[in-house]
């Protein structure tokens, strides 16, 4: 595009490739707030009316700008051995003192000490989500059956001789209501959230877990995934519920800031009026999405809800933040477990699941090494059920700390979450202009409102090939094409948060042209 003036010289061809991800950098010093941002912003909005969003798709996760923040770690969490680590890992598979069976027995193994052991149920207090209620200590003899008393968290402690030996905090989907199966294909979804876990980083860091995902087959990266807000709250809702909470978005009784937030209308909604199972989990609850700072729900939002297990242990001093292990296991480890739980209770019945695992990876992206051989093996070990669903394996955004940030890499990541998704075979047999899409998408520009429509595809059964030909604010992402030419204004990505690369030939006697040479040259 050229830049016009009344100035009679020739105009200096100064071919300027302007991206965000460098002009980020003078968002961060408040430059901003400047006239040369103002009409900057005017130019590229000129410009989107018909440039194209040129992507950073190619960018080497080790670049050498890079290298200098990377530090070598572990690919798994190591939990060392505690007061009261002698009852654990004693069965003959690894069991410890007390476990609960694939039936939801409660067992206690018979040991040869005179251990007087209690157990202490527990579950969500009326409509807080901040609160547990436990019921009156009882004996523990030699078993329990958790499905008939309707318990879904149990604590047991044993002790000998008056003193605590052993303590252990137990769950199990006691309560899950039994559905009728469909002869309709009707695919489960399950979404892996890894907190800050940008495409970049899984690239550099998720070696195992990438080699595993993608041994599912059937799998596509969704390379210009571009975050529509700054953390978890407002790019999550988006993806679960359609909605940006900060752009008036919301019903009127539900306030973006505080909640609660049972009236939003959340995909796993429409799943279960499907008849699909359904499941939130979360670690961490003090930062879990509809917790921090807020109220999340006044009522249990899906059919597994497994915040009051988090309160518990995370109320305990060996579960806490400080720490990334409950008594012998990785916390990470019983989250994937409850996951594994999950599907295992609900084999037989379509189900969606969102988990999303917030702990180790908040603040800093060079402790996603220590995921890597968790969630492989994870994935690996329930290969059989990840086949016949759709897996999302992805990020909420990338990292958002730290000085890495400073590098025009940095800065990428943290626009660019990951997102991973692997189709059943049968469902792109059946459909195969699914695959078709996804594969001309994995390239273009897209949100998490995008990804909305394929959640909200699946829970409608919608598998029809849109032909009509419109602009937008979100688009399917495997029933149609999403605009070669979309840009970050019509995909509602604010301007900090855009990282299209633009080639613009303007005026060098302009006055915001000079400016940001000097700003170039000063930083």
């Amino acid at each position: 595009m050229r830049v016009k003036t009344k100035v009679k010289r020739k105009l200096i061809a100064i071919s300027v490739i302007i991206s965000f991800v460098s002009l980020s950098y003078f968002y961060t010093q408040n430059v901003f707030e400047s006239k040369f941002f103002e009409e900057w912003k005017s130019l590229r909005s000129s410009l989107n009316a018909s440039g194209e969003c040129l992507l950073p798709l190619n960018v080497n996760p080790f670049d050498s700008r890079v290298t200098p923040y990377l530090i070598k770690m572990p690919n798994r969490i190591h939990c060392p051995k505690t007061e009261l680590s002698r009852f654990y890992s004693i069965g003959a598979n690894g069991e410890s003192l007390t476990f609960v069976d694939e039936n939801g027995i409660l067992k206690k193994l018979n040991v040869p000490h005179h251990l007087n052991c209690v157990y202490q149920n527990f579950s969500r207090k009326g409509d807080s989500d901040d609160e547990i209620v436990y019921s009156e200590e009882k004996p523990l003899l030699s078993e329990l059956n958790l499905i008939a008393l309707n318990i879904e968290f149990v604590s047991v402690k044993c002790h000998e001789n008056g003193d605590l030996v052993y303590s252990n905090t137990h769950f199990y989907p006691s309560t899950l209501k039994q559905l009728p199966k469909s002869d309709e294909y009707l695919p489960s979804v399950i979404i892996l959230v890894i907190e800050s876990m940008s495409r970049l980083n899984y690239l550099r860091f998720l070696k195992q877990t990438k080699s595993a995902f993608e041994s599912l087959g059937n799998f596509f990266y969704l390379k210009g995934l571009t975050k529509l807000a700054d953390n978890s709250f407002p790019n999550m809702v988006p993806l679960l519920a359609g909605l940006r909470p900060y752009e008036g978005e919301f019903p009127p009784n539900v306030r973006p800031d505080e909640g609660p937030y049972d009236d939003l209308p959340f995909v796993w909604k429409e799943f279960a009026k499907k008849n699909y199972l359904t499941a939130l989990l979360e670690d961490c609850p003090e930062f879990t999405l509809f917790n921090y700072i807020a109220k999340g729900f006044k009522q249990k939002p899906t059919d597994w809800y497994l915040r009051p297990y988090w309160l518990h242990i995370y109320g305990q001093s060996s579960a806490s933040s400080l720490s990334y292990c409950y008594n012998k296991n990785s916390k990470l480890d019983l989250f994937l477990e409850q996951v594994k739980i999950f599907l295992e209770k609900a084999r037989d019945v379509p189900k969606f699941l969102f988990s999303f695992f917030i702990e180790v990876t908040h603040t800093d992206f060079n402790k996603a090494q220590l995921l890597d051989s968790h969630y492989a093996k994870f994935i690996n070990e329930q290969k059989d059920q990840l086949n016949d669903s759709i897996v999302f394996l992805m990020g909420d955004h990338g990292n958002r700390y730290g000085a890495f940030l400073e590098t025009n890499i940095g800065r990428i990541e943290e626009r660019m979450p990951l997102l991973g998704i692997h189709l059943p075979i049968k469902l792109t047999e059946n459909e195969p202009h699914l695959a078709k899409f996804l594969r001309i998408n994995s390239e273009r520009l897209t949100t998490w409102l995008d990804a909305y429509q394929l959640l909200l595809d699946v829970a409608h059964s919608n598998y029809t090939i849109i032909e009509k030909k419109e602009k937008k604010r979100q688009y399917s992402l495997w029933r149609e094409e999403v605009p070669v030419d979309r840009t970050c204004n019509e995909a509602l990505i604010p301007d900090n948060y855009c990282v299209c690369e633009q080639k613009i030939e303007v005026n060098g006697t302009e006055k915001f042209v000079q400016e940001a040479a000097r700003i170039l040259v000063d930083h």
